[in-house]
């Protein structure tokens, strides 16, 4: 009984990390496992709606309408903010582009 108990907290806990390079899935994991939207923060607990680029913002302290997140370490923040800024510039250039064809 404890050995299926175990297996299912494993398989539960293997269901709530995303299969994802995102700098933002080390500081949060889902928070709703059929919900990919909704993020817990590893650092407060707090449960992000808008998935993971809203939680780097929450990590970072980027945004006017996200919460920001008070225990988040200075390289959480760092990391978070770089990948936020880059994910911009892709954007940017990928529309800039469209706009030329």
């Amino acid at each position: 009984m404890l050995e299926t108990n175990t297996t299912l907290v494993l398989q539960e806990e293997n269901a709530r990390k995303r299969k994802s390079d995102d700098v933002g899935w080390e500081y949060g994991s889902l928070a709703d496992v059929s919900n990919k939207d909704k993020v817990k923060c590893l650092f407060c607990n707090h449960v992000i709606i808008g998935g993971v680029y809203r939680h780097k913002q929450h990590v970072a302290h980027v945004g006017n309408f996200v919460a920001k997140c008070k225990k988040s370490s200075q390289e959480a923040k760092d990391k978070c903010k770089k990948s936020l800024e880059e994910a911009s510039k892709k954007r940017k250039e990928n529309t800039s582009r469209e706009l030329e064809l």
